[in-house]
């Protein structure tokens, strides 16, 4: 497995940019869990941290199995809605739903994650929040 972390930012913007603690963890464990664990030859993680119309975009793609529409379709309508994890009937989305709740809890519900996906070629998960710096301590 190979996995690489692509910085499209420079070393400056990122010094003082605020990124919650504990998103990309989940992430990274769930591409090579439900992504290219199963797979034979292993996969590519990439990371990407970028700047888009929203602010900050952080992405985690692997190229493993995906996930099939219907699966897909229901993870991004619990993540759009907020769903609150009792009325979520299996095990499968808390790590993700954790970070989208904490992301729209501290940003706003304009931000949060998402993901794109073709079942037996890759999976794209994208957080969205804003390029925000802490105060400077008095």
């Amino acid at each position: 497995m190979r996995y690489e972390i692509v910085n499209m930012l420079c070393q400056e913007e990122l010094e003082h940019l605020y990124v919650p603690k504990l998103i990309i963890q989940p992430l990274i464990e769930n591409a090579i869990y439900h992504g290219l664990q199963s797979t034979e030859n292993g996969g590519i993680i990439v990371i990407t941290l970028d700047r888009d119309d929203f602010g900050i975009a952080l992405s985690v793609y692997d190229n493993g199995v995906g996930i099939n529409e219907d699966k897909l379709s229901e993870l991004n309508s619990m993540l759009s809605t907020n769903l609150q994890r009792g009325k979520f009937t299996n095990a499968d989305g808390y790590g993700i739903y954790n970070i989208n709740t904490r992301i729209k809890s501290f940003f706003g519900s304009q931000y949060g994650l998402s993901i794109e996906s073709k079942a037996g070629k890759y999976t794209l998960v994208k957080i969205q929040f804003p390029a925000y710096r802490p105060p400077e301590p008095s």
